[in-house]
């Protein structure tokens, strides 16, 4: 068999759909839209495929709402890069697939989640939005994702979702206003964040729950999160979870303040380290310890907070280095602290 050298496929003027482009190219090729909205679902099966829009203002690819506008299916090095995927089910479904967006947008796919990426996929965006969907990113079973320079916001649900043994690195992005969690962290999962903005969304900024793990790399603000539950919080850890702060990717100290409840609320045989942070004016407590619960802190300030600084509850216990300050909290700077 006669293997073609890669070539660019161009849309409509060589062939009217993209799906007719899909399916005549060939691994290596680019598949080049013109910019128009298209009213059709894509699904691709071939790998080293490039398919590059006219930008994600004018190139746009229109499901309806029973269908997945873009379905990966085991495949390879699949590239997508200037185009919006609106009006589906899902706007894209990863499965055992490895795909990379760039400068696209995500929106208004009302049935499940923008992006669903599963069974070992792996999944890169870039400078992408993700909004208007019922989830925003929702990964899961072993699979993980890269979000770098996004931003994620108007869902109605959480805008990032990461559950079942999967994992995620979000780095630079603004994640807001979704109707959820900012982001919620599940079933073993962990998420490495840094230089990265969550606020203004309905539930926890941050939620880590059931044997999970997020690592706070720098450089993040957590605010104005959370209703006025007295457990949702800027960041909220619970089951068995961990919430872990350094100054990995950067010098820029953490900082969580203005939460509608704690900043920090740590839960249910869950675990708190910080090494260098601030945690300030949170309507509640700064941190709230519940069920034998840990927290270590080494050069953290925690003050302003309307309750207390630090709460204990339950056997919870509390270690931190001289360089912390705690003070100036309404209700007192630490309350049944071990």
């Amino acid at each position: 068999m006669v293997i073609r050298p890669p070539k660019t496929i161009n849309v409509p003027s060589d062939v009217s759909t993209i799906k007719a482009a899909v399916d005549e190219a060939v691994e290596g090729d680019t598949i080049k839209i013109a910019a128009r909205t298209y009213n059709e679902t894509i699904s691709i099966s071939k790998n080293g495929l490039t398919i590059e829009g006219g930008g994600k203002d004018n190139t746009v690819i229109s499901g309806d709402s029973s269908s997945i506008v873009i379905t990966v299916n085991s495949i390879k090095r699949c590239k997508i890069n200037n185009i919006t995927i609106q009006g589906g089910s899902l706007g894209v479904y990863c499965s055992f697939g490895e795909v990379t967006f760039s400068n696209c947008r995500v929106q208004n796919n009302p049935g499940f989640a923008g992006i669903l990426a599963r069974h070992n996929s792996s999944v890169s965006l870039g400078n992408t939005d993700v909004n208007g969907n019922q989830y925003g990113v929702y990964v899961d079973q072993s699979a993980s994702i890269a979000i770098e320079d996004c931003n994620i916001f108007d869902n109605s649900q959480n805008g990032v979702s990461i559950w079942y043994t999967s994992s995620a690195s979000i780095k630079g992005c603004d994640i807001y206003s979704n109707g959820g969690n900012g982001i919620q962290v599940g079933g073993g999962s962990s998420i490495r964040l840094s230089l990265s903005k969550v606020h203004g969304n309905t539930y926890s900024g941050i939620d880590v729950t059931q044997h999970s793990t997020i690592a706070l790399r720098g450089g993040n603000d957590i605010y104005s999160n959370a209703d006025n539950s007295g457990w949702r919080a800027g960041i909220g850890a619970y089951h068995s979870s961990n919430v872990v702060a350094t100054l990995s990717d950067t010098t820029d100290k953490d900082e969580i303040y203005l939460n509608n409840g704690p900043g920090i609320y740590i839960s249910n045989n869950s675990s708190l380290f910080i090494a260098s942070g601030k945690i300030y004016q949170n309507k509640g407590d700064g941190i709230h310890l519940y069920l034998n619960s840990t927290t270590q802190l080494e050069d953290v300030s925690v003050t302003n907070n309307s309750g207390y600084g630090i709460a204990c509850n339950d056997q919870s216990v509390l270690t931190k280095t001289a360089s912390t300050i705690i003070a100036n909290n309404t209700l007192g700077d630490t309350d049944d602290c071990w």
